[in-house]
């Protein structure tokens, strides 16, 4: 989902592997709760690529306006918008207990 985790003799290292490269995340959240911090993660990488999907649809809407295209990016954005749901459900499950 994002996270590569490597343990070697210098500890634990956490990366994200939302580019060609991986950056390490040195996020305090990931290592007091991991699992809490990995969907705070999640959250944030989904509703940046929310962003962006919509703000594609806005452009292909009023400038090409190809309809194949705009159905495309408005199936991802509800993929997206399960996955975003789907995260914020786990960081309150664990919130709350």
């Amino acid at each position: 989902k994002g996270i590569k985790i490597i343990k070697n003799e210098e500890g634990i290292k956490i990366y994200s592997t939302d580019t060609d490269f991986y950056t390490e995340l040195n996020d305090t959240t990931l290592f007091e709760n991991f699992e809490l911090g990995v969907y705070n993660f999640l959250e944030s990488k989904y509703k940046r690529k929310l962003d962006r999907v919509g703000e594609m649809i806005q452009d292909e809407i009023s400038t090409r306006k190809n309809h194949k295209r705009v159905s495309y990016l408005k199936e991802t954005r509800n993929n997206l918008i399960e996955k975003y749901n789907d995260a914020r459900a786990n960081i309150s499950r664990l919130t709350r207990g």
